[in-house]
């Protein structure tokens, strides 16, 4: 696992918030569309599915790096 992994998620979370605090509606569409979630219409639902995502690609790129 990286050496900075829960501090990378933190960061992670924290710019989701700031770009869905901003109400920038281009910014989010370009934010839920970077974690593959375009299509999600209510900013609350992007929100909490976001992290359950995040733990996915970091569990992907986990298991690429294990020998096979």
């Amino acid at each position: 696992m990286p050496k900075n992994c829960s501090t990378d998620l933190l960061r992670i979370s924290e710019h989701v918030d700031k770009v869905l605090e901003s109400k920038n509606q281009t910014e989010i569409y370009r934010l839920k569309d970077m974690f593959g979630l375009a299509e999600v219409v209510h900013d609350d639902d992007f929100a909490s599915y976001g992290p359950t995502r995040v733990h996915r690609l970091d569990e992907k790129i986990v298991a690429n790096r294990r020998p096979k």
